[in-house]
């Protein structure tokens, strides 16, 4: 499953969220979950640097 973060104009978001509920999109709003879930994936005992962090950061915003 794929995970994409979209900022939606707040005068559209409910026309929005009401598409994307009836495409069968599970619409998360807590982001608090998220970071704790992402962060979870790092090992705890690894030692990654702010080039790699640099590095994975324009990944994700080139869609790769």
């Amino acid at each position: 499953m794929e995970r994409l973060v979209i900022k939606v104009p707040e005068k559209k978001s409910k026309q929005v969220r009401s598409i994307l509920e009836d495409m069968g999109v599970i619409i998360v709003t807590d982001t608090t979950a998220l970071a704790k879930e992402l962060d979870a994936m790092i090992p705890k005992d690894a030692d990654i640097s702010m080039d790699e962090i640099v590095e994975e950061v324009r990944k994700v915003r080139a869609g790769l």
